[in-house]
């Protein structure tokens, strides 16, 4: 079964072909479903990533995550926000919430960010907001989290695997499911 996306921006569409076997089509929109269904129910008042690590709710207080511990959300490096002297930004691709780094336009229909402009960008309030960032942070750093294969090993390696597509040898087809969904996926099963 071969399908067409289309990516809006100011004036700007463009086509991207994907393909998927047709007997993968309905497991691989259950699969998304099941992502999106699972970011939607977390729990506001527990920390996020560790209670989906640990399989049940874990409050850190004001201490903070100790699983993102002295990593930067600015440039993804080994040391504490406030005091990043890199000048190096991680760089979200285009068709992404540059806040909650989900990807914009749905995937096989499945809406995993709210189209309303005042929700995009600085106005993000995504449910995924303080889950997706330290997921993807914390895997970098402690690989054993999940169960996907990533060969990066520099930062701006994986700020490009992670906002790419899955390959052909993905179970989800090529061309239609970013690894970053893949990656969110692997670490909420285990």
């Amino acid at each position: 079964m071969a399908m067409a996306r289309i990516l809006d921006g100011d004036l700007v569409t463009k086509i991207v072909n994907v393909s998927v076997p047709a007997e993968n089509f309905p497991l691989l929109k259950i699969r998304l479903n099941a992502i999106s269904r699972r970011i939607q129910d977390m729990e506001t008042r527990s920390c996020k990533l560790c209670s989906i690590l640990q399989s049940s709710f874990i409050h850190h207080g004001h201490s903070g995550c100790p699983a993102i511990f002295n990593m930067c959300f600015t440039c993804l490096g080994r040391h504490r926000n406030g005091c990043c002297k890199s000048g190096a930004l991680f760089k979200v691709k285009t068709g992404f919430c540059w806040k909650c780094w989900m990807p914009l336009n749905d995937v096989f229909g499945i809406s995993f960010h709210s189209k309303n402009k005042e929700e995009l960008g600085s106005g993000c309030n995504n449910a995924a907001l303080d889950f997706v960032k330290p997921a993807c942070m914390h895997y970098f750093y402690n690989r054993a989290c999940a169960s996907i294969k990533c060969q990066c090993t520099e930062i701006a390696e994986y700020q490009n695997w992670l906002f790419s597509y899955a390959t052909s040898s993905s179970i989800s087809g090529s061309g239609q499911v970013h690894n970053i969904l893949l990656l969110l996926e692997a670490i909420m099963r285990m």
